[in-house]
């Protein structure tokens, strides 16, 4: 549903302003294959080593959405795919 909203949100967006270009990309599914499958890419993505859970957590509680004075890291940042729940490393990913 969401998709299919986005995609006719673009539509409108691109009628409306006929010299603007608006792209959608959906990395769902790229990102459930690293969780699912991590040997297939962690052997060759950016030095990955965790897929399945983030950087960021409270003990065995992992963060909804951010990180609190409360959480602890884990001890090499660049080996996980996840900062928290939702969000990729950026600096990992656009190496």
């Amino acid at each position: 549903m969401f998709n299919r909203k986005s995609l006719n949100l673009i539509e409108t967006l691109s009628r409306t302003f006929p010299n603007a270009t608006f792209k959608f990309g959906d990395a769902y599914d790229v990102f459930q294959d690293l969780i699912d499958n991590p040997e297939t890419w962690l052997i060759n993505f950016a030095g990955f080593s965790t897929s399945n859970d983030p950087c960021c957590r409270i003990a065995k509680i992992r963060p909804t959405l951010t990180c609190t004075a409360l959480s602890s890291l884990g001890k090499d940042r660049s080996k996980y795919v996840f900062w928290n729940e939702y969000h990729p490393q950026i600096e990992q990913v656009s190496r």
